[in-house]
């Protein structure tokens, strides 16, 4: 729990967990596999009053976790929650991307819309505002193919000739997907959305783990 030393006015922002990228392998034969990007978290910040010696519970958003080489796809990321007495504060999380498994070449398709409450689909899509401090997470990337979409001053990671880059959160840039066969992507980093993995055989690769999310609070005054 988050206890005030000073009854004021304070800012809270709440960052959602980044989603995972799924593992990748041929059930047979051999080619190029790859997976997408995950997606990154929602941040929402909202100014309160909160009193001195009264205990506010939160949560923070886990990373989505990495898929299995089995494979599994990548996991969603937490959602990061604060809660006063009449309110809670909620940013979720973003999505993961499926995982791989056929007999031919694929290119996976990024993670959307979990932690987008406009529902947004469209892979690489930015993030954008969806209400008063509320800003969506950035879908993921395609394999060679579209990027990571962008947050504030972050742009996502080229996917072309490698796994579908993460989509970005506000605080950092979207994992970069695996640039060599038989690789992992990179894992996201402060809610930010994992890059994919990449296969040319049946030997399974695992995906990579998303950011965790976080919170900040901050005193503004008591005025």
């Amino acid at each position: 729990s988050y206890t005030p030393t000073v009854t004021g006015w304070h800012d809270i922002l709440c960052q959602g967990g980044g989603g995972g990228s799924g593992g990748v392998r041929f059930s047979s034969g051999s080619g190029t596999m790859r997976s997408g990007g995950g997606e990154a978290g929602e941040m929402v910040r909202m100014r309160v009053w909160l009193v001195k010696g009264v205990a506010y519970s939160y949560t923070v958003g886990a990373a989505g976790t990495a898929g299995a080489l089995t494979p599994t796809n990548g996991g969603t990321g937490g959602s990061t929650s604060f809660t006063g007495p009449d309110f809670t504060i909620t940013a979720l999380g973003g999505a993961g991307s499926v995982f791989e498994l056929t007999t031919f070449s694929t290119e996976g398709a990024g993670a959307t819309a979990t932690a987008r409450r406009d529902g947004n689909a469209t892979v690489g899509q930015p993030s954008n505002q969806t209400g008063d401090g509320v800003w969506a997470g950035a879908n993921g990337g395609t394999g060679d193919g579209v990027a990571g979409g962008y947050a504030g001053c972050f742009s996502g990671i080229t996917s072309s000739a490698r796994g579908g880059s993460g989509g970005c959160s506000h605080f950092a840039q979207g994992g970069g997907g695996a640039s060599a066969a038989n690789t992992s992507g990179t894992a996201g980093t402060l809610g930010s959305g994992a890059g994919g993995s990449w296969t040319g055989t049946t030997t399974g690769i695992a995906g990579a783990a998303g950011g965790a999310g976080f919170i900040e609070i901050a005193f503004i005054g008591a005025n």
